[in-house]
């Protein structure tokens, strides 16, 4: 009876099993079938004529364009900022195109990039046509994005709601915490204000990790208040709005303070300023110019996007990655960039907060390579610090926006150490150990001072290197960058250039049209590395030499299906060696 139960249960398993799979792919496979109609739909409605820009950002956009796996844009090329960029400046010249409208509810982007997006709407408004800005809630955030406006308009409601205050900035201190369970954390760092790490090793900011946000938020938040203050025409705005005055105010009070032109509802506005124009989405309008722009091959700029931590080279991780930069990501763009005739320069846009000194200064003599065969400009993004500074100093020239976040020349490690909360829940760990630091980066090993010492020693090695790189690149003496402008010091775009660590404030757009300027460039194109291409390319591994893998969840549901094939065909006795799937 038991051998029969058990028969029948095995049967069952490989049944349901088989089934569950098979539906799984069914689903998955479903949802692309799906996703090709509803595409191919979309690209047969998708037409300009008699339409306003909308631009609007519900998800962060990036400067690379997207890696997600998105089922209903399996067709499209991925966009980036520079993208969002090109179409304003192809929406001023395009007749069908009446004016913009900013979507202010939905406004995730970057102060840095929002700097950049107003440099283009003041472009754009010389073609005479308006620019509208529509919220229904304000606040320091999105506020900025009105500053060219033609008209911020708001619904007439008490429950609509504008809060314009100064920053506030905090950050957690985790040492009582760690200490509580029994875990020690060892920071050490090379530059008195190189603050990373420090609040795991210490209960309260340092005094030299204070004055650097005081610094770098303060130039951010004069620089915000004087640009409200002369839109709004209120030499005394910073003021009152450091006074709270502006806090928690409704649409209709903020409309009697000037602070809101126009209260109506959003098909009111559009109507007003647009007439009977429909709305189409910049992404939309960016996939149209697309395939009708004409592109010259005989002169290009390159910009090569590096977006992401700074990292040692990754095994290759399938279609869903997370934005890293590594060396052999930028062997790879430097490569296909000195061998295409096309180029004639570079520019390459940073946005990253560091990471691996030993990745950084490969990518480091990578772009050196690259500047001896092309000239080679660096734009920085909303943070190009620490080992995205590193890599920045390997330019001709290095442009920065007054938001920006650069700087940050110093070395840190974190050494973790798990020795009492191991002897707290009773694992005791034995072994043997030949060599005085053979030991040196075991987790339960309580940290000695010589053992500091020596990681000491090392990080100075490393920054000495950093400092060099810098010290050449900038022409500053060493000793100079160190006592006043290196040691973990960070700086907004502004400060960097009074400091010699950046040469021009300006965006990507500056830095490409001074690059096309110092070539002698009259007609010239852009072309994007790492190549971004449609998901559906991908998965049918269109790029020649590029392996891609299956979507995770399709991949899962075909390995299950295979699994429980191979045990159809084994003897029953095995099942009960074989553990359960969970």
């Amino acid at each position: 009876m038991k051998i029969l139960l058990n028969v029948i249960l095995y049967f069952v398993k490989v049944i349901v099993g088989t089934f569950l799979a098979m539906f799984i792919v069914f689903v998955t496979l479903s949802t692309i079938a799906s996703a090709f109609i509803f595409a191919m739909g979309e690209k047969e409605q998708v037409t300009i004529d008699n339409a306003f820009l909308d631009l609007s950002f519900p998800t962060p956009i990036q400067e690379q364009g997207s890696s997600e796996l998105d089922f209903m844009n399996l067709f499209k090329t991925p966009v980036n900022f520079y993208n969002l960029i090109e179409s304003v400046k192809a929406a001023k010249i395009d007749y069908e195109i009446k004016g913009i409208k900013l979507n202010l509810d939905q406004w995730q982007i970057s102060a840095n990039q929002m700097q950049e997006l107003n440099e283009a709407l003041v472009d754009f408004k010389t073609s005479g046509k308006p620019v509208v800005a529509y919220a229904t809630t304000i606040y320091n955030g999105n506020f900025l994005g009105a500053l060219n406006a033609d008209c911020l308009a708001m619904p007439k409601s008490n429950s609509a709601m504008v809060s314009l205050t100064g920053y506030s900035k905090s950050i957690p201190y985790y040492k009582n915490l760690i200490t509580n369970l029994g875990i020690e954390v060892n920071v050490v760092h090379i530059g008195d204000y190189k603050a990373y790490g420090e609040n795991y090793s210490h209960d309260k900011m340092s005094p030299e990790f204070k004055s650097e946000l005081v610094k770098v938020f303060d130039q951010l938040h004069n620089e915000r208040s004087q640009a409200l203050s002369t839109k709004l025409k209120n030499p005394d705005f910073q003021k009152k709005l450091e006074a709270g005055e502006f806090a928690m105010l409704t649409s209709i009070e903020a409309k009697a303070l000037g602070l809101v032109d126009m209260l109506g509802l959003s098909a009111k506005v559009e109507a007003n300023f647009f007439d009977d124009a429909e709305a189409v989405k910049w992404e939309s309008y960016y996939q149209v110019l697309s395939k009708q722009w004409t592109k010259n091959t005989t002169n290009t700029i390159a910009v090569i996007n590096l977006e992401g931590p700074i990292m040692p080279d990754l095994p290759e991780q399938g279609l869903v990655t997370q934005k890293v930069i590594t060396p052999a990501m930028v062997h790879d763009a430097c490569r296909a960039i000195i061998e295409d005739p096309n180029v004639q320069g570079v520019v390459i846009r940073i946005n990253s907060p560091g990471g691996s000194a030993l990745a950084s200064e490969m990518i480091f003599q990578e772009l050196q390579l690259l500047k001896a065969e092309r000239p080679t400009y660096i734009s920085m993004g909303s943070v190009a610090a620490s080992g995205g500074y590193y890599i920045a100093c390997a330019a001709d020239k290095i442009f920065a926006e007054p938001q920006t976040i650069t700087g940050s020349i110093g070395v840190v490690s974190v050494i973790p150490n798990f020795a009492k909360v191991a002897d707290k829940i009773g694992i005791s760990l034995e072994g043997v150990t030949k060599g005085k630091y053979s030991d040196l980066f075991a987790p339960t090993k309580p940290t000695q001072q010589a053992d500091l010492d020596l990681m000491r020693h090392a990080m100075l090695k490393i920054y000495e290197e950093f400092s060099g790189r810098v010290s050449v690149a900038r022409n500053i003496p060493r000793a100079k960058l160190h006592s006043e402008i290196a040691q973990g010091r960070i700086w907004t775009g502004n400060q960097a250039l009074e400091v010699g660590l950046i040469d021009k404030v300006g965006g990507l757009e500056t830095a490409i049209s001074q690059m096309a300027e110092e070539l002698q460039l009259n007609d010239w194109s852009v072309k994007a590395y790492p190549k971004t291409v449609p998901i559906l390319q991908k998965l049918l591994n269109a790029e020649v030499g590029q392996s891609v893998k299956l979507p995770k969840l399709l991949q899962n549901a075909l390995d299950q299906l295979s699994l429980y094939q191979v045990l159809a065909y084994q003897p029953l006795t095995m099942w009960v060696d074989i553990p359960e799937e969970k």
